[in-house]
């Protein structure tokens, strides 16, 4: 029997190693798919979200919205919700994931994105049913089936596939990849077949998650024959913190794109840097869900200034009743800028696409607190992915589709007023003329007396 003090020692390693042994192998994690990416009209697809975390707060968007919240205080725990897709007509349907979830072991908060791309299209038609011949053959006695060629295109080959204005690499006959910036959050697919009678699907414009986006573009011949088109979008990560910014300036790209904090400042020496690289910077700040509200653009080709920069802007103005009353209570976006002056390679760009969609036009205003009047500063701006862009000498501005500016007011002449002028005239000519001359030796008299 085995001895109770090598028991003892057995038990106390097995239970140091427990203690030891690394935890939060299985991290919190969220995760999107489809059960497939291609479907019939008429079909069910399935989506789901599985998730593994303490916490979570996830949104579903796209095609499908949802919010799946949760906390399990205990621990990590698993779960998943799905969602049915379906379509009576063709097309491309997209549904993205985004949020944070929290691991219970190291108390890590992550932020997973991903999303899924279903392409309904038309059910192929059958062939054509052979018909029977009605003339016996070969003394058999039976009908015999004469065979029917069909004539339909069976050509399911695309003569265009592009996406915007970029140049896709192609990996074989039917797949092809692009790898696009981080500042691209949408980008738009085009496709076209070498048989006019064949049907495209799976085009047009589709969000982007950060990271790979897959894509199928199905080609359906007249004849029913199919192929398929893999189109793999990778959204790159490299959006940098702070901390990072040497780093970030190493970066292969012309552009840069660096995270911000709300009091994050610009400072000195990163102006240097940046005036140095010849690189343009992108200082964003992100607000809820990754979305972001404003960017600094830091072009260091055409900087002049190296001073520091401070980086946060308010959407509010601090006597906003007063000017709501100024301008009529007109809507728009209140923009407070830090009271600075910027250097020539400095332009910002601000977030106005809850507002406005894009194409639309607007106008910015500076807004004077001790004069208390707008006055124009740029007209026409195009409101482009969201954002509009403008550079700033000013702290206070207003980005609005309204008119703020006064109108002119033509002065009209009153009828009334030019016959009271031209009646008071022919009277002192009437005097002048008819009744002075008649009693002027009155007037002479009292003026002898005098």
């Amino acid at each position: 029997m085995m001895n109770k003090k090598i028991v003892r020692w057995i038990f106390a390693f097995v239970l140091s190693v427990g203690v030891f042994l690394p935890k939060g192998v299985f991290a919190a994690n969220a995760s999107i798919s489809a059960s497939t990416t291609y479907a019939y009209v008429g079909d069910n697809v399935t989506v789901t979200v599985n998730y593994f975390a303490c916490t979570w707060n996830l949104r579903v968007s796209g095609s499908v919205n949802d919010v799946i919240a949760g906390a399990d205080m205990n621990g990590n725990v698993g779960g998943s919700q799905s969602y049915t897709l379906s379509s009576a007509t063709p097309g491309t349907f997209t549904v993205s994931l985004s949020g944070d979830v929290s691991d219970y072991d190291t108390d890590v908060t992550s932020y997973p994105t991903g999303s899924v791309t279903v392409t309904f299209a038309e059910r192929p038609a059958p062939p054509p049913t052979p018909t029977p011949d009605p003339t016996p053959s070969g003394g058999g006695g039976g009908q015999q089936v004469n065979p029917v060629t069909d004539s339909r295109s069976g050509n399911t080959n695309l003569s265009k596939l592009a996406v915007d204005d970029y140049k896709l690499t192609k990996i074989d006959d039917t797949h092809y990849s692009l790898i696009v910036k981080n500042s691209i959050t949408k980008i738009k697919i085009e496709a076209v077949a070498e048989d006019s009678k064949a049907v495209v699907s799976g085009m047009g414009e589709a969000p982007l998650a950060v990271g790979e986006n897959s894509f199928m573009i199905l080609v359906q011949a007249e004849n029913g024959a199919s192929k398929s088109y893999y189109l793999t979008i990778t959204r790159k990560d490299n959006l940098y913190t702070v901390e990072r910014f040497d780093e970030a300036l190493e970066d292969e790209d012309q552009d840069v794109y660096v995270s911000l904090n709300p009091d994050d400042e610009i400072t000195t020496d990163m102006m240097k840097k940046i005036k140095d690289s010849k690189k343009e910077v992108h200082f964003v700040q992100n607000g809820e869900e990754n979305s972001i509200l404003y960017t600094w653009i830091v072009d260091g080709k055409t900087l002049d200034q190296v001073s520091p920069m401070k980086s946060k802007i308010d959407f509010k103005f601090s006597d906003k009743d007063t000017f709501d009353e100024l301008v009529g209570y007109r809507q728009g976006v209140y923009l407070t800028f830090p009271n600075q002056k910027y250097s020539k390679g400095v332009k910002t760009q601000i977030y106005v696409g809850d507002q406005y969609k894009d194409g639309e036009k607007v106008s910015l205003y500076t807004y004077d607190t001790k004069g208390k009047k707008t006055t124009l500063k740029q007209k026409d701006l195009v409101v482009k992915n969201g954002m509009v862009e403008f550079s700033v000498e000013g702290d206070k501005y207003f980005l609005t589709k309204a008119d703020l500016e006064p109108a002119k007011v033509e002065k009209k002449v009153n009828p009334y007023a030019i016959v009271c002028v031209v009646e008071f005239i022919l009277l002192l000519v009437f005097f002048g003329l008819v009744i002075f001359p008649r009693f002027k030796h009155i007037f002479k008299k009292e003026t002898d007396v005098i």
